[in-house]
């Protein structure tokens, strides 16, 4: 709702990318509509509102079923990015098993205090992790 005299905000397209926070979730498990919705903070509610798509075909999505082209215009739409850059997370492919374990290995290194960063090769690029703040909860 705007107030009177107020004019719209003026939203700019996602583009995607390698080092894009969605491309990073599906690499590390999610699938690639979970990933568009959380990173956009989209509530199933709002979604099916905004875009048209009952709430229970969500599920289907969710689950790796088919996808129609209507369906993928109207989830870019409503997540402000192109049908080719959404088209192109659906392909995005997530890490390997051995990549996450390597991955879980060198966060654990950081987290214990015996390496202070490390740097990940991956099919996206290299990926610098040189601080990772301790928790009060972390013992």
């Amino acid at each position: 709702m705007r107030r009177k005299g107020e004019r719209p905000l003026v939203k700019h397209l996602s583009s995607w990318s390698d080092d894009h926070p969605v491309a990073h979730a599906i690499r590390t498990g999610d699938n690639w509509f979970r990933a568009w919705r959380v990173q956009t903070c989209t509530a199933y509610p709002r979604l099916a509102h905004i875009t048209g798509i009952p709430k229970d075909r969500f599920a289907a999505i969710e689950a790796g079923g088919p996808v129609s082209r209507a369906e993928l215009e109207a989830l870019a739409r409503a997540w402000c990015v192109s049908l080719d850059d959404l088209i192109k997370s659906i392909g995005a492919a997530p890490a390997t098993d051995e990549e996450l374990v390597e991955l879980g290995r060198m966060v654990e290194a950081v987290r214990m205090g015996h390496a202070n960063a490390f740097t990940v090769d991956g099919p996206a690029g290299t990926v610098t992790i040189a601080h990772i703040h301790k928790m009060p909860f972390d013992r």
